[in-house]
């Protein structure tokens, strides 16, 4: 795998299948990133499913980047950004859902949740090292 791609550490999805190469793996292609199936706000945004290595590793390396814990319980774990943007994290299921803050302008919830991902790449990337 090139240096930099991160798109071994997720399952399969459409667009993007595990293992692939991706020109800039700094990209939404790269994690699988979709508009939440429920959303019609913009607001949730789905990544492909991950590893369970990495979902149990997420929490403690959104926290360094400076996230809260803001648990739902043991099964669901919700790090929040202090710019108000959370990652709800399913380690059973190896879901990932980056949400957009509610204040942040409809056409800037694509990019913002882009920001996100950029974010979990990164980390993932640091984490394998």
């Amino acid at each position: 795998m090139k240096a930099g791609a991160c798109s071994d550490d997720f399952a399969e999805r459409p667009g993007c299948a595990a293992g692939a190469e991706h020109a800039d793996p700094m990209t939404v292609g790269a994690l699988g990133l979709q508009l939440g199936h429920s959303c019609h706000r913009m607001l949730v945004w789905e990544c492909a499913r991950v590893q369970p290595a990495v979902t149990l590793a997420l929490p403690d390396a959104l926290r360094d980047v400076g996230y809260c814990e803001h648990c739902r319980t043991p099964l669901v774990r919700e790090p929040v950004h202090p710019r108000e943007q959370s990652v709800v994290i399913v380690p059973r299921t190896g879901g990932v859902q980056i949400r957009a803050p509610f204040l942040t302008p409809l056409a800037a919830r694509e990019a913002a949740a882009r920001e996100v991902a950029r974010e979990h790449c990164a980390l993932i990337r640091r984490a394998r090292a």
